[in-house]
């Protein structure tokens, strides 16, 4: 591993560790980068990029956080999709007109019901 590539990683892993301790986000980045300039990680780098490595930073948690939320909003809608088609399952629908009542192809519905029933 280069050493910009490790400098690189022992930020992000040092960042992680002040989100950990509760610090905002831009308090954390602050802060780890701060530590990585005292250790002597990347220090010419950070000291002459410094704010422009905030913005690269900030914005790259803010795309990690888009993400995850997206993820979790694909699984919210994933799960209620799923109670749905159980539910219409229990009121006598078949899985053609589930499919279509849901808006999905019948082979994705007949999946998700064999997938749960195992």
């Amino acid at each position: 591993m280069s050493e910009s590539l490790f400098g690189y990683s022992q930020l992000v892993a040092q960042i992680e560790e002040e989100l950990g301790a509760g610090l905002p986000r831009d308090k954390a980045i602050g802060a780890a980068v701060d530590i990585c300039i005292t250790e002597g990680i990347l220090v010419d780098f950070l000291r002459s990029n410094f704010q422009e490595v905030l913005k690269v930073l900030n914005f790259t948690y803010d795309a990690e956080l888009d993400r995850r939320v997206q993820r979790e909003e694909n699984l919210e809608e994933g799960r209620e999709e799923v109670f749905q088609v159980f539910r219409l399952r229990r009121e006598g629908k078949s899985l053609s007109e589930i499919a279509q009542i849901l808006n999905h192809p019948e082979k994705e519905i007949v999946g998700w019901v064999q997938a749960l029933t195992l």
